[in-house]
């Protein structure tokens, strides 16, 4: 409700209650109170928390679909975060994961896919923020077969030089800090460029 703009001086007309402070903000209208003010206020302060920061993109564009429109899933997240007193305090980066697990794992619409919403999130996880400690919900392939075959990558020039072309040059050891390399139980790279659906490989 900027000085000088149509709005504002139509505010009467539309019942907008505003406040005299900046930035403005509306509070109430003829069409929604104040209540339903604060619960889209709510659910904005969230879709800015996850998916315009980047963090759940991926994720995001799988569990919306679970539900029945994505401002439903974002509005029962919404209740779920306000009924936990989550928008109380501030959250590292590893927590606002745990968060969206955490809402996911109890809902209906969710359950039979938490497996998927797993490695989505690791996905996300691993692409936004690159977290170095990850929850115990977080499938992590830590066996000494794995490590060995990361080595061999890293050792294999053929293959560096492919799959990593910006990085030719350094050695493994180098690669082994500059890289990180996961397993997936699903082909969540395809389902991210939107190449396919989420199906186990």
């Amino acid at each position: 409700m900027l000085k000088g703009s149509g709005l504002r001086r139509d505010a009467e007309k539309y019942g907008i209650v505003f406040n005299s402070k900046a930035p403005y903000e509306v509070l109430c209208t003829n069409e929604l109170d104040f209540d339903e003010m604060l619960k889209l206020k709510a659910i904005e302060e969230l879709v800015e928390t996850y998916y315009n920061s980047g963090k759940t993109v991926t994720t995001e564009k799988f569990v919306s679909a679970l539900f029945e429109t994505p401002f439903k899933f974002y509005e029962e997240f919404s209740s779920f975060w306000q009924k936990n007193d989550y928008h109380r305090v501030n959250h590292s980066k590893k927590e606002l994961y745990d968060i969206f697990y955490e809402f996911c794992g109890e809902r209906e619409e969710c359950k039979e896919c938490m497996a998927e919403i797993g490695a989505l999130l690791k996905f996300d996880m691993l692409l936004s923020d690159n977290l170095k400690t990850v929850s115990d919900w977080v499938e992590i392939d830590s066996s000494e077969e794995f490590k060995a075959r990361k080595r061999d990558f890293y050792n294999n020039a053929e293959l560096t030089e492919k799959y990593i072309p910006s990085l030719t040059g350094h050695t493994a050891a180098q690669l082994s800090r500059m890289c990180r390399i996961e397993t997936f139980g699903f082909n969540v790279f395809e389902f991210f460029r939107g190449e396919s659906k989420l199906e186990k490989k």
